[in-house]
């Protein structure tokens, strides 16, 4: 794939997570990858793009997950210690 062509399929990534159909572009987002490697990318086909599509958000799940439970714990952390320390200001 070219640099001009993964140019273009990440802007309509980015086109197709402004859909308002459904939340993050769930499905929009891989059919439109999927839709647009085989007209962008030589040699891509339909179903390579959708392999890619959906590959690409198994990357951002596996990512945002362990980080989102990560951020929570240290949210946790940090707001037990903002309450231990009002609580020791107020004795």
């Amino acid at each position: 794939i070219t640099a001009e062509g993964a140019l273009a399929i990440a802007a309509l990534v980015r086109l197709a997570l402004l859909v308002p159909i459904a939340p993050n572009g769930i499905g929009v987002r891989e059919w439109a990858i999927g839709l647009s490697a085989a007209a962008i990318a030589a040699g891509m086909t339909t179903e390579l793009g959708l392999a890619a599509g959906l590959l690409d958000r198994a990357f951002e799940v596996a990512v945002a997950v362990p980080m989102g439970l990560l951020a929570a714990g240290l949210l946790a952390k940090w707001q037990r210690n903002a309450l231990a320390s009002d609580q020791t200001n107020l004795a």
